[in-house]
């Protein structure tokens, strides 16, 4: 399961940072069959959950079986559409709530009271942890002035748009989806910016540059010219996705990819999806 807070924290510092405040990164997991009887199809429905287990050790036990009342009040069956979508109905709100149980025991672990959050863009898969983390914590949003517009209205940080992902899922997937989102989403920042400031933080600075084309409120987020925290600016073997409302491929031909290509190989990339990298040079459209 992919971390859920993405960051860096100084062990000494009392200030967490977060570059970017996401607290939804996850697919609802699939139905398997849809017929009396019919087993879950394991794997390759994607529907194992566990990790397999390291040499010497036992293999975690499969979650028990959800059982599915009758109708006419008779025994439960342990087959039928009903119990797989309530399987993986729980399997979905176990998810969410084991990752945001984890990334609020970090906080309590390191005894965070104070954090900064940097936004890579407006977009809701992006922002979505952001009042969540007000909170429990003293924050401060930064991010551009484009960018702090756009998260204070649904249809321009896509959170009115959410039920799009489920466009071609079954029923059930969609009903899932529909719970675990907000389509009226919206939050503010603290403090915004034009063009470039920087930000000083346990010592370091921190360069906040706009990085328009994927969205108006894109930025980098650099620090001391070798850490990356691109966003959707810059995934790596990804092109860059300019259709979505608010992009604009000739900004980012003119201004951002400019300034991307100017980042040193072998620097570190933080992307906004998919694991962290070395900067090989090379850029996607």
């Amino acid at each position: 399961m992919r971390n859920i807070l993405k960051g860096f924290l100084n062990p000494k510092a009392e200030e967490y940072i977060f570059p970017d405040a996401d607290t939804i990164e996850m697919e609802a997991p699939p139905v398997p069959g849809d017929q009396p009887g019919e087993e879950p199809a394991g794997e390759e429905a994607g529907f194992d959950y566990t990790e397999p287990a390291e040499d010497g050790q036992e293999e975690p036990e499969a979650p028990p079986a959800l059982e599915e009342e009758t109708a006419d009040g008779g025994e439960p069956s342990q087959s039928g559409s009903g119990g797989v979508v309530q399987y993986a109905q729980l399997q979905a709100e176990l998810i969410l709530k084991q990752a945001r149980e984890e990334a609020e025991a970090l906080l309590r672990e390191r005894k965070i009271q104070d954090c900064l959050i940097l936004l890579s863009h407006e977009h809701y898969d992006h922002i979505s942890g952001v009042n969540r983390l007000r909170e429990l914590l003293s924050c401060r949003v930064v991010c551009s002035e484009a960018c702090s517009q756009s998260i204070m209205d649904p249809k321009k940080n896509c959170s009115a748009y959410a039920n799009a992902l489920a466009i071609g899922k079954s029923e059930q997937e969609q009903e899932i989806f529909a719970q675990i989102t907000d389509m009226a989403y919206t939050c503010n920042a603290d403090q915004t910016y034009s063009v470039q400031t920087e930000i000083q933080w346990e010592g370091l600075t921190l360069i906040l540059r706009e990085t328009p084309g994927h969205s108006p409120g894109s930025q980098v987020i650099e620090i001391e010219k070798h850490w990356y925290f691109t966003g959707d600016s810059l995934i790596p073997g990804v092109n860059v996705i300019t259709r979505l409302p608010g992009g604009n491929k000739k900004a980012y031909a003119e201004i951002t990819r400019p300034y991307l290509e100017q980042i040193t190989p072998g620097s570190i990339l933080f992307p906004g999806h998919r694991e962290e990298s070395v900067f090989s040079g090379q850029l996607e459209w």
